[in-house]
């Protein structure tokens, strides 16, 4: 694991952190806002989410890799693809980017759901045992970061961006399809931070935080041995050199 105080006098640094709060912050004023309950179906909140996670990864991978997430990033690290400081400005700038778009959403569409100061938070199910919603929180992620670092493996190889966004946000999809009605399907800590902060309604936050950080610190050692190209290198996933940065 490399600590990296020498990115403190890179540029790459603050601009990879802009990005992550930025591309963060759209995430959530997609998402937040597709979950209201008003004629929207789990297919149309899988199918929003999806293209969220898409669409960003379209326009800000070659800015900061488009994480948007803490578990995402917490991978990487363990990955040896960033270094802890770097680790630590994407967390921070997620939560806030997660915390501005919810800000932005309670004020915008709070107001329909007659004082509900709830509105945008994503709740499992009242009959799901909190152990049961962490587990599952940390296998999905698990897969769905087996997936990312699979796919931005790929990339040197065989996939275009698009292609990997598209994948990425297919697996994002699918994974609220399956897990939507029992944990939320979350498999992001600042997609459940932002909306709990905003909201004043932390109790669960820690739920959200568990699940997903230990299912991707899980799938890191089983990428390593299973999935990874035989001519990868440790750490070459979405390393923002000059061959990702120019793809």
């Amino acid at each position: 694991m490399r600590v990296g105080f020498e990115e403190l006098k890179d540029v790459q640094l603050y601009r990879g952190a802009v990005g992550e709060y930025v591309c963060t912050m759209l995430y959530m004023l997609h998402t937040m806002n597709s979950c209201w309950d008003w004629d929207h179906s789990l297919l149309a909140i899988a199918a929003t989410t999806g293209l969220a996670v898409a669409v960003n990864i379209c326009m800000f991978f070659h800015v900061s890799g488009a994480h948007m997430n803490p578990a995402i990033s917490l991978g990487f690290l363990a990955n040896g693809s960033i270094s802890l400081v770097t680790f630590a400005s994407y967390v921070i700038a997620q939560l806030l980017g997660a915390t501005s778009g919810a800000a932005i959403v309670n004020m915008s569409q709070c107001w329909k759901a007659a004082g509900d100061a709830t509105c945008g938070m994503v709740t499992p199910d009242a009959e799901s045992p909190i152990s049961a919603v962490v587990a599952l929180e940390a296998l999905f992620t698990c897969f769905l970061m087996l997936q990312t670092l699979s796919s931005a493996a790929d990339l040197r190889h065989r996939f275009s961006v698009p292609g990997m966004a598209a994948v990425i946000g297919a697996t994002v999809s699918f994974g609220i399809l399956i897990l939507g009605p029992v944990t939320g399907a979350v498999f992001n800590p600042a997609r459940y931070t932002g909306p709990a902060v905003v909201s004043r309604d932390v109790g669960l936050v820690w739920v959200y935080w568990v699940g997903p950080m230990a299912g991707s610190l899980l799938a890191v050692p089983l990428y390593i041995r299973v999935l990874r190209p035989e001519d990868g290198t440790p750490g070459e996933e979405f390393t923002l050199d000059k061959s990702t940065t120019n793809t």
